[in-house]
């Protein structure tokens, strides 16, 4: 499986990756309107840690998991301030989540593209 990563619609980087679980923490800063997304899996062994910000007007972050050979999952992990909410699209279909203090699982079987908003 192949993990690439995209801010604001800029190609930052690509990670390849054997896990079974992903983890993408989000949380943000409205004091210095900053959004931060964090990657991460269950691997201790793989050095994988990711985290890029954005600010500003900017406010939105994309995460593309390509060449999926086996079925896993994706732990999206809310650590905003209470009342915060993002809209989170999983191959385009958007639903507006709470992100404090929760964690939504989801299962990956074929290339899936996540995009998720600044808080509001």
């Amino acid at each position: 499986m192949k993990k690439l990563t995209i801010a604001v619609g800029l190609l930052l980087g690509g990670i390849t990756a054997n896990a079974q679980t992903e983890y993408v923490e989000l949380s943000s800063s409205k004091l210095f309107k900053k959004s931060f997304i964090a990657f991460y899996n269950d691997d201790v062994s793989y050095n994988d840690l990711e985290v890029l910000t954005i600010r500003g007007n900017k406010n939105v972050h994309y995460v593309i998991y390509s060449q999926v050979e086996e079925a896993f999952k994706v732990v999206i992990i809310g650590s905003d301030k209470e009342g915060s909410k993002r809209e989170i699209c999983v191959n385009g279909e958007c639903d507006e989540y709470d992100t404090y203090a929760t964690q939504y699982e989801f299962t990956i079987k074929e290339e899936t593209k996540f995009t998720f908003s600044n808080t509001y």
